[in-house]
């Protein structure tokens, strides 16, 4: 829900016992003290000194101000919007929905690499932090961003340390057999994640742990098989898989979608220039955890949830990452392999098209209708592509199914 500029932490401090220490409090000082005891000692490089998991809203009532923190790796989010002289917050990006606006460039996003690059949402003039982020905000007289900071990988990485602890082992495991409810399932899960369904390891997240009989916490390490060279399948031909099937209105972000590429490229070169380790990150690493990771892991976190499951991620623990930049594998490294959830002679792949077709036909201006060419020839291209870009067609599928269901029950529109 919409937070109304009152306290509010979620997560968890791995390293309390040492901040008592450092800020001279007692030991059973309540959260709400020691995060102020560390804002009024370090500021907005509080996330450097407090290890962990967690976001932090911060009212500082003396100055009318508010202060919003993820940590250094974080799989919580924070979304914002300044509009009409007035700042709304929430830990959920639903309590936005109420006659929004679609941003194409977020869904050129979503089809160019599955993600959406933070501070920019699905969801036209919303806001998100990036993890290790941090904003201070004047209330009054007038809303205004009095600063903010964005700490580096290499911060993220030097940061504070958690306190010793037993080592966690992952229980999470891929599911090794295919739902034939996989498609009725697409809607359902779009409501969760609050943003169209694009990457088939969200479904694939959904099934493991629909099958999970053991009712102990997750704890997900899927970082490690992450970390590989890879890109999106829709980047491979995209111009000639969109040609056809793009408007206007969507092909025209592709040169900001380079552009943006560019420069998250020169960000890079410049945090690696600083960089004091001697395993300095490749891009792809860099990438994957200044971005990717936080952005799956917090989808991962709303889908267990969703099913009452708790779950802990292992590399929100600098430690571990640096114990992993250390002994990454240079060079391309496959990815792991998965069952493929959509073949030809599935049923569900059959619907997916009847259903794009009915979206058209059956009284229904779905918002896909301003962004691509949903028609029977297209989806008849679409079957004829399939054979030789299944990940594509199956991404593209998921998407433009699943972004009109969440219109049309959120009243979504696209400019």
């Amino acid at each position: 829900m919409l937070i109304d500029h009152s306290f509010s932490f979620k997560g968890y401090i791995s390293n309390k016992k040492l901040l008592i220490e450092q800020l001279n409090l007692a030991a059973d000082v309540t959260t709400v003290d020691l995060v102020e005891a560390a804002f009024n000692q370090w500021a907005l490089d509080l996330n450097r000194h407090l290890a962990g998991d967690y976001s932090i809203i911060l009212p500082l009532k003396t100055t009318n101000q508010i202060f919003i923190c993820l940590s250094a790796f974080s799989s919580h989010a924070l979304f914002y919007q300044q509009d009409n002289n007035e700042l709304s917050i929430s830990d959920r990006s639903q309590d936005f929905n109420n006659n929004a606006e679609v941003c194409p460039f977020a869904i050129s996003q979503l089809l160019a690499w599955g993600y959406i690059v933070a501070p920019q949402t699905l969801l036209s003039n919303i806001q998100t932090l990036n993890n290790g982020h941090s904003q201070l905000w004047q209330l009054s007289p007038a809303i205004e961003l009095v600063s903010s900071k964005q700490l580096t990988l290499s911060e993220k990485i030097h940061s504070a340390s958690a306190e010793p602890q037993q080592t966690l082992i992952a229980n999470t495991t891929v599911v090794d057999r295919v739902s034939p409810d996989v498609f009725n399932q697409l809607p359902s899960l779009s409501h969760i994640l609050n943003q169209p369904v694009s990457a088939e390891w969200q479904i694939q997240f959904l099934l493991t742990l629909q099958q999970r009989t053991d009712q102990t916490e997750i704890i997900s390490d899927e970082g490690l098989n992450l970390l590989v060279n890879h890109q999106s399948p829709m980047i491979k031909e995209k111009a000639k898989f969109g040609k056809k099937i793009y408007r206007h209105s969507l092909k025209r972000y592709q040169k900001p979608i380079k552009k943006l590429k560019e420069c998250i490229v020169h960000l890079y070169q410049a945090e690696i220039s600083n960089w004091l380790d001697a395993d300095v990150p490749s891009f792809e690493t860099w990438l994957m955890l200044s971005y990717e990771l936080p952005n799956r892991w917090y989808q991962q976190r709303l889908i267990a949830q969703s099913l009452a499951q708790k779950i802990t991620f292992i590399y929100t623990d600098n430690t571990q990452i640096k114990t992993l930049i250390a002994t990454q594998v240079q060079g391309v490294q496959p990815l792991p392999t998965q069952p493929q959830l959509f073949n030809l002679a599935d049923q569900s792949i059959v619907n997916i098209f009847d259903a794009m077709q009915r979206l058209m036909h059956h009284g229904f201006t779905p918002v896909t209708h301003q962004l691509f060419h949903i028609v029977p020839p297209v989806s008849a291209k679409l079957i004829s592509y399939y054979p030789r870009f299944p990940a594509q067609v199956t991404q593209f599928c998921y998407l433009a199914l699943t972004l009109d269901h969440l219109a049309r029950h959120s009243a979504w529109s696209v400019s």
